[in-house]
């Protein structure tokens, strides 16, 4: 008989264990992040399809309580008429996401890796009179060396253009952001 209670007694242990590992942070289900930083912005003569995309730096901080830097490259191209409203209450044209890449880098040493595509990941509004640009981009994200998405994250993105000029390829800005952040995201704390 103690046997058989040596062995209830291991696997209890055991399924603990495996309850304990299950429920760390590390396998979480996503939580809810929101966050805000600011940055600077700029053309570079990196493109996703032949056209400039704008390189996107600065700093953070989410409701996870972590302060991170990050960069990301977003290119955008004129959208198929129609206007839209700046951030400022101008009008403005519409431009829909080529494509955008991001790294997260948090204080604590964590990484995330984001990405969105064309179409219904994003979208900017310019003013063409005052320079305000308003952008929404909604990244897919992940950890490095993950096999499964971590979540989505949406960033809305107000952008003032500070100065014009040229890149090899054509036309350049440089600019200064703001954005807040919202999404669903697996990350250990």
């Amino acid at each position: 008989m103690s046997s058989k209670v040596g062995r209830f007694s291991v696997g209890l242990v055991a399924a603990f264990l495996a309850f304990l590992i299950l429920s760390s942070d590390g396998l979480a289900k996503p939580k809810t992040v929101t966050g805000s930083g600011s940055g600077t912005y700029v053309t570079t003569p990196f493109n996703y399809d032949g056209s400039p995309a704008v390189e996107e730096t600065g700093t953070g901080k989410d409701s996870f309580g972590h302060a991170y830097s990050f960069v990301r490259i977003v290119e955008f191209v004129a959208g198929p008429g129609g206007g839209c409203t700046a951030p400022d209450g101008t009008n403005g044209d519409t431009f829909l996401l080529v494509q955008a890449n991001m790294v997260i880098f948090y204080n604590n040493g964590k990484v995330l890796y984001g990405s969105a595509s064309e179409g219904a990941d994003g979208n900017l509004c310019s003013s063409l009179s005052t320079l305000s640009k308003g952008q929404t981009v909604t990244y897919s994200v992940s950890v490095p060396g993950g096999s499964t998405p971590a979540g989505t994250l949406t960033l809305t993105q107000t952008n003032q253009e500070l100065a014009n000029g040229f890149v090899s390829g054509g036309f350049g800005v440089f600019g200064a952001l703001s954005f807040k952040e919202s999404g669903a995201v697996s990350i250990s704390k």
